[in-house]
């Protein structure tokens, strides 16, 4: 391909890359301030100054809208999970509390918390399969869960003999359960979840860890026998 093919190719792809963030920008704003039900794809367009066919040429549903979204917040965390799952700490429950806590620190502004409460409410309305997009997203965070699970019964910290997606579940709907609790009041924050992630886990993984072998019988050592003077 010529050279100025390819550029021309690259110009639009970014446009292309800049309409897509703007038309997501758009939708936020609006489910933040009207609710997702009260969107419609018409007031995307009129506030990302489009015309409506241009919404629907990037999104074909507004629940297409909403998983892009998911995506999205998947993606601007991917950076710092993954530098965590890189080094974690080496106490397994202390790393699972920041990877829950990592999850939500971007959630701190009131506007932010509206967005994910339409989000979440709007997920469980249009989530009617075993299997679509949303289950989906969800599976990203557990495949780092079980990373991390993976990680400590290598390094001989978490027992072997506990299956590990089912733990991933368990640790998954604790996450999910935290996120609401952030979601409930203004006042919550991301390091109260890190906090209460650590006595959560703490207690949870308290039946999972391996603990020392004790040393058996046989090889303690044998007491020296005192010698008898006659």
């Amino acid at each position: 391909m010529p050279d100025d093919v390819k550029e021309v190719t690259a110009l639009r792809d970014r446009k292309k890359a800049r309409q897509r963030a703007a038309l997501l920008q758009a939708a936020a704003e609006l489910f933040r301030e009207r609710g997702y039900d009260r969107t419609r794809m018409e007031d995307i367009a009129t506030l990302a100054d489009v015309s409506t066919p241009t919404v629907y040429n990037y999104f074909a549903t507004k629940q297409g809208v909403l998983t892009e979204l998911l995506k999205q917040d998947r993606l601007d965390q991917l950076k710092p999970v993954e530098a965590l799952l890189r080094h974690p700490p080496e106490d397994p429950a202390e790393a699972l509390a920041q990877l829950i806590h990592t999850n939500m620190a971007p959630l701190r502004r009131t506007e932010d918390k509206l967005l994910w409460r339409e989000m979440l409410a709007a997920i469980v309305r249009a989530h009617d399969h075993e299997q679509d997009e949303f289950d989906s997203n969800r599976a990203v965070f557990k495949r780092h869960i079980q990373r991390l699970l993976e990680h400590f019964v290598k390094a001989g910290r978490i027992s072997p003999s506990i299956p590990l997606a089912q733990a991933a579940e368990l640790i998954y709907a604790i996450n999910a359960y935290d996120l609401r609790y952030l979601l409930a009041a203004e006042s919550h924050t991301p390091e109260m979840i890190r906090d209460m992630a650590r006595r959560q886990m703490a207690l949870l993984l308290a039946g999972w860890e391996t603990a020392t072998p004790a040393k058996s019988p046989s090889s303690a050592p044998t007491a020296r026998k005192r010698k008898t003077h006659r």
